[in-house]
């Protein structure tokens, strides 16, 4: 078990999904808006525009799904783990969690892998800051083998990244 790893936000039963959107998102303005999270000392940051409902355009990333970003759906999963990147990325020294970078659409991408959930955070560096760009549970085993290979073919190129 990792002790660090914040407990799941689970919608009650009774609760309509506008209500469990606001609470999720109370919880997604102090882990990232009042606490930025650190990445090995590197403040990061949101994608600000464009605001829905007066929610940051990270914050409904991190919680819907889809290919499409003008019709993205809301994602249980992912709104249960709105907790779980910022904790992931403040704790990324701990040896459960696998760093690697890519390159995607001419962007570095540092992409953090907690394997023992099957939970990837990606995160975009900028000059000054590094982004958070997303964050979901790998559902699917040919997604993990990709990531794994991906990972092994850095760290045997690179040697240790972080």
């Amino acid at each position: 078990m990792i002790t660090w790893l914040p407990q799941l936000i689970i919608k009650s039963g009774s609760e309509n999904q506008e209500n469990y959107i606001k609470s999720i998102y109370l919880e997604f303005q102090s882990d990232y808006i009042y606490n930025k999270p650190k990445f090995n000392g590197i403040e990061c940051c949101l994608k600000k525009h464009p605001v829905k409902d007066n929610m940051e355009a990270t914050f409904w990333h991190l919680i819907t799904s889809g290919i499409d970003e003008s019709n993205r759906k809301i994602d249980i999963s992912r709104c249960e783990r709105i907790k779980w990147p910022a904790a992931i990325i403040n704790n990324a020294k701990d040896k459960h969690i696998k760093i690697w970078e890519n390159i995607r659409n001419n962007h570095t991408r540092i992409l953090l892998f907690l394997e023992k959930e099957n939970y990837l955070v990606v995160l975009s560096k900028r000059k000054e800051y590094l982004l958070i760009w997303t964050a979901y549970v790998v559902n699917w085993p040919h997604q993990k083998k990709k990531l794994m290979n991906e990972y092994n073919a850095y760290k045997n190129k690179q040697g240790p990244p972080f």
